[in-house]
């Protein structure tokens, strides 16, 4: 009887163990990439690219399995992008390690390269970019801090030393004999945090395709553009109509929600504070010909004037606030504000509503008139999140106080 029960446990134990290694062994493709589910069952290594050559690799901050399960991608396999030629590498904020020739190939025969390091990188091996930058200038722009460990093989074959950019002055540690004084600041003029989970309005300053939308906020993203406007005579209110998109494109004002995670989207392209798609108008139903309705794209900071309107998530719910002209309120650089216009061209008070087509079918009738909320005040994280109101005590980083960006070192 003991011999039995000795031989049941064993093989429960056998059966049990044999079912999370296949679990942890378990690989999925998303987006053309081969990952596998890593042994702590909640992260994920990138560990084969399709057969793609030449062009863009973007390594995401968080990929999703057949169950719609999410995984952060916090490493790269040896050898992962071994066939990949290209001149541009977006290395995702959750990677810590990459494996040794991950991209050996890279810029081989590109034009001028661009690598961008995310901010938990901690190793970088011999000849993981041994070839990158061989022939043409390069930018590495370094998110991460300085407890990088790195091999100065890392980048054997490089033409000229690379011009290596930081978020602030300050040069981090392993860099500094690599680099050889060809430091700059973080270059990139658009930079914007992104909060998932939530529907909140963005303009890019550049096009996104349906595919880089994935590899760039993940599966389940959703955009929408203004498509329509009319009146409710009996609610006395304004009716927004949004419809669903597969793409975006540059210096036009949309909704985004991605998925229940967050990223920090970053983009060498500047924004054109002039283009004039940055202004979608649409007439404005049951209303006398000439009002109309407008969603304005910024890419600085805009102080709202009286009966301008502008767009917030608060308790789960979206909410247009009605600027009083005297109270402060704006909208920061990258997002978007909104209008009505009556016949001659005059801002008009109003109540708004908005729907989808598309992704998402409930009506959002949660409206509301009032002033800026003293949410403005204080400082705050990337995220939107409120810290506190003296920086001395906190952490280094990158805080928004009174709508601009300082950084705590």
């Amino acid at each position: 009887m003991k011999m039995k029960r000795f031989i049941n446990s064993w093989l429960i134990t056998f059966v049990l163990l044999t079912m999370s290694a296949l679990a942890y062994s378990q690989t999925f493709n998303y987006n053309g990439y081969l990952y596998t589910v890593n042994a702590d069952g909640k992260t994920a290594t990138l560990n084969a690219n399709s057969d793609e050559r030449t062009g863009t690799v973007i390594i995401p901050d968080y990929v999703y399995d057949e169950k719609d399960k999410c995984y952060p991608v916090t490493a790269v396999e040896s050898g992962a992008f071994r066939k990949f030629s290209g001149s541009k590498i977006v290395i995702g904020d959750n990677v810590t390690t990459i494996g040794e020739k991950a991209f050996q190939q890279a810029g081989k025969k590109g034009s001028d390269c661009v690598l961008i390091m995310g901010k938990s990188l901690a190793s970088l091996p011999k000849l993981d970019f041994q070839h990158f930058g061989q022939h043409v200038s390069t930018k590495i722009l370094i998110k991460c801090e300085d407890k990088t460990s790195m091999s100065h093989q890392s980048f054997s074959h490089m033409k000229d030393p690379a011009t290596i950019y930081f978020r602030d002055q300050e040069m981090a540690a392993p860099w500094k004999d690599f680099v050889a004084g060809n430091t700059s600041t973080w270059p990139y003029p658009y930079e914007q945090a992104i909060q998932g989970g939530r529907w909140g309005t963005i303009v890019f300053p550049m096009d996104i395709s349906q595919k880089e939308i994935i590899s760039y906020f993940g599966r389940g993203t959703q955009v929408a553009y203004l498509e329509s406007a009319k009146y409710d005579s009996e609610k006395k209110e304004y009716h927004l109509h949004f419809v669903s998109t597969n793409d975006i494109k540059a210096n036009k004002p949309y909704l985004l929600k991605i998925r229940n995670v967050s990223c920090d989207f970053v983009c060498e392209v500047e924004g054109d504070p002039s283009a004039s798609t940055l202004k979608a108008t649409v007439p404005i139903y049951n209303k006398p010909a000439g009002c109309q309705a407008q969603m304005i794209g910024v890419y600085s900071q805009h102080t709202l004037a009286k009966n301008e309107f502008y767009l917030r998530n608060k308790e789960g719910n979206l909410f247009f606030y009605i600027a009083t002209g005297d109270d402060g309120s704006f909208v920061g650089a990258n997002k978007c504000y909104f209008k009505v216009l009556d016949q001659d061209g005059n801002l008009a008070p109003a109540k708004f509503g908005c729907s989808f087509d598309g992704g998402e079918t409930t009506a959002f009738r949660t409206v509301t008139s009032r002033q800026n909320e003293s949410f403005h005040k204080g400082i705050f994280n990337i995220y939107g999140q409120y810290v506190g109101d003296d920086t001395e005590n906190l952490p280094k980083g990158i805080y928004i106080v009174n709508g601009k960006k300082i950084i705590v070192k």
